[in-house]
């Protein structure tokens, strides 16, 4: 369980991080409306969406991988593949982080994430019962003793319950 003091640190850090990106988007002087996106082949009277967007659909196809594709999967592509990807791969190549810091327990998570070989050994022993597992660790009960908690005579059903 988190402690507050963690918990306001983690909000203190996510504020900072979003004043600083507001910050380095004004300095960019990023357009409210990109007028490349008018495609003044249409008449906005016989088709308003094409005038508008047809400049930024031929400019965006939808990739083979999506169903959709607008302004906000490019900005949600750009904040997961570029800025967030750029942030941990740059606190993962730092040494000599101080022990139980938010960044050294980042580095260490992504080092984790990349060690395919222990994870393939683990498999799911980890989490699997009876394998010698800490369920201390466990945010729930896994194994049959636990299946039958749930049956619907244990359950608070009937006149009077609610």
């Amino acid at each position: 369980m988190l402690s507050i003091h963690t918990s306001a640190r983690r909000v203190a850090a996510g504020f900072l991080l979003a004043v600083s990106a507001v910050g380095a988007a004004s300095a960019q002087k990023v357009p409210a409306f990109d007028n490349s996106s008018v495609d003044k082949s249409i008449k906005p009277c016989h088709d308003f969406d094409g005038f508008a967007n047809n400049g930024w659909k031929k400019a965006n196809p939808i990739p083979g991988t999506e169903s959709r594709w607008g302004a906000f999967n490019v900005l949600d592509k750009e904040n997961k593949e570029v800025r967030l990807k750029g942030i941990i791969l740059d606190i993962a190549s730092r040494k000599g982080l101080a022990k139980g810091t938010e960044e050294q327990q980042i580095s260490d998570y992504y080092a984790s994430f990349l060690d395919t070989v222990t994870i393939q050994k683990r498999g799911i022993s980890p989490w699997h019962p009876g394998s010698g597992g800490s369920t201390e660790s466990r945010p729930w009960p896994i194994g049959p003793s636990s299946a039958g908690s749930c049956r619907p005579s244990a359950l608070p059903l009937g006149p009077g319950s609610v």
